[in-house]
């Protein structure tokens, strides 16, 4: 099996050809080495093969598989030009997030042997928020580029920018890595790395006007490709068995990262901290006990602020999580590993319901010990239930937007999806006939009827000619049905993610 196969593929840019009807084939085991001017292609080129961009024409597959299918990235390692990674990370812990990802990765005895030889190991404690040297970077991202011990190595111009002496130690890195039969596609502009690796190189191709070049090497590639052994993919009980535990071990390792987020980014928390305890606190510390009509709001009004907060979450954290992790490269980053898309959304997802369930605790706490509400346990368990169904909806729709728009223009779609809760949600007195109309078919409609039914308000109590619904069944309905379109609306915004260019 060739490792990669491009027919008659071709790109542009507007008007501009990038790629012209390019074919190349490479087989196991091979070094090849790709150059070209600035602006030539290179990395478009590279990008197609990783599925990061599509062609406009040809084919191209890796180990028999579309780029686009996570199979192809089983066995693929690259180390990009524009990738972040967390910050709010250390090194070891990126390390092992990493790792986590592929069913059969470098064992930790080979990880600890990297650390010590490129010195990360001193430094395998550290935030990245807190700075790596240049050098530090580049022999990080290299270990994360061949921590999957991939069969297939790309490396996009590597060595630029580094020291001489740190120049030396990626490239016998790198050799190390090819004499062990695996196939490495080099990019490098510097005439200093073709040298040192010519003995291992078996082409060097150019890029020129849509073009590839290739000149011969005198390394044998019929000698590599018996020395090399690739990994049966074909489906069987035993390997299903392998990916649930590698979809499980993924997962921990994301959802650890979400949380590790907040606890070292504490200032959402604080928010809600702020909203879930020091403003109750504050109205129940003013309660006048003699006052019945305050008596009489303080249910409502716990209600209507475990109500909104999940807008809160499912903006500050999850949209804004999303479309700051894509403009800073780590989506992009995600996207060349096996990692599931469902799995980064579900640790999304899953970290949401977390926060908001411990804030609903404390509201309900101190509503209880602090408000003296008395509700039976079966209208806090329906309450609970209701706003936890809504928070789900709301960070579905978070993961949507955070993929949809970037950083920089989210705020005004977030805003009128606010706005739209805001005149959707109740019926209000003085609302035209034809908004009443349509406010079935909004969801946050249906969510504050289910909320209000669950928490056993009468809103004419409070707003006089407003019913709550009494079509339980409905509200449900709708919003399981919400939750399902914004589910496949949030993969396909994520599969449609054009961040990286």
């Amino acid at each position: 099996m060739n490792i990669i196969e491009l027919e008659n593929v071709s790109k542009s840019y507007g008007n501009k050809l990038i790629l012209n009807q390019i074919n190349l084939i490479v087989q196991p085991g091979e070094l090849i080495i790709l150059q070209g001017d600035i602006g030539s292609g290179k990395t478009t080129l590279i990008n197609l093969i990783l599925g990061l961009k599509n062609p406009d024409g040809g084919t191209i597959e890796v180990f028999g598989n579309s780029p686009n299918d996570p199979k192809s990235r089983l066995q693929l390692g690259c180390m990009l030009q524009e990738a972040t990674v967390p910050y709010h990370l250390k090194v070891r812990e990126l390390i092992n997030l990493i790792r986590s990802y592929y069913p059969h990765p470098l064992s930790s005895e080979r990880i600890e042997e990297f650390l010590k030889i490129t010195k990360l190991k001193d430094i395998e404690y550290r935030l990245l928020r807190d700075g790596l040297s240049f050098g530090e970077k580049q022999h990080l991202y290299f270990l994360l580029s061949i921590i999957g011990n991939p069969d297939l190595l790309i490396l996009d111009e590597p060595t630029r920018g580094l020291a001489e002496e740190a120049r030396q130690e990626f490239l016998q890195q790198v050799k190390n890595f090819v004499l062990e039969g695996k196939t490495v596609i080099f990019i490098s502009q510097n005439e200093t790395d073709e040298k040192k690796l010519k003995d291992l190189v078996t082409r060097i191709l150019t890029l020129s006007q849509g073009q590839l070049q290739e000149e011969k090497n005198s390394r044998s590639v019929e000698i590599i490709n018996t020395e090399t052994k690739l990994i049966n993919v074909q489906k069987s009980s035993e390997q299903l068995k392998n990916q649930v535990s590698q979809l499980s071990s993924s997962l921990k390792g994301q959802l650890w990262v979400e949380l590790l987020d907040l606890i070292r980014n504490p200032w959402l928390i604080g928010l809600i901290l702020v909203i879930s305890i020091a403003l109750p606190l504050g109205f129940y510390h003013n309660l006048d006990q003699n006052n019945n009509t305050l008596q009489i709001l303080t249910w409502p009004i716990l209600i209507f602020v475990a109500a909104t907060s999940p807008f809160l979450i499912a903006i500050q954290q999850v949209a804004q999580g999303i479309a700051s992790d894509r403009t800073q490269g780590w989506t992009k980053l995600l996207r060349v590993t096996p990692l599931s898309p469902w799995i980064y959304l579900v640790s999304k997802v899953i970290t949401a319901l977390i926060v908001y369930s411990l804030e609903l605790g404390l509201m309900f706490g101190l509503g209880i010990y602090q408000g003296g509400i008395q509700q039976d346990f079966t209208v806090w368990l329906a309450l609970f239930s209701s706003l936890m169904l809504g928070m789900l909806v709301m960070t579905l729709l978070g993961c949507a937007f955070g993929y949809l728009f970037n950083t920089k223009n989210i705020t005004i779609p977030l805003l009128l999806i606010l706005g739209s809760a805001v005149f959707t949600s109740l019926p209000l007195p003085g609302m035209p006939i034809l908004l009443k109309n349509l406010m079935p078919f909004s969801p946050f409609y249906h969510y504050s009827q289910l909320v209000t039914w669950a928490g056993k308000i009468n809103l004419n109590d409070f707003m006089p000619g407003i019913t709550t619904n009494q079509h339980l069944d409905v509200n449900l309905e709708w919003l399981l049905w919400t939750t399902c379109v914004l589910s496949f609306l949030a993969i396909w915004a994520y599969k449609r993610d054009k961040s990286f260019n």
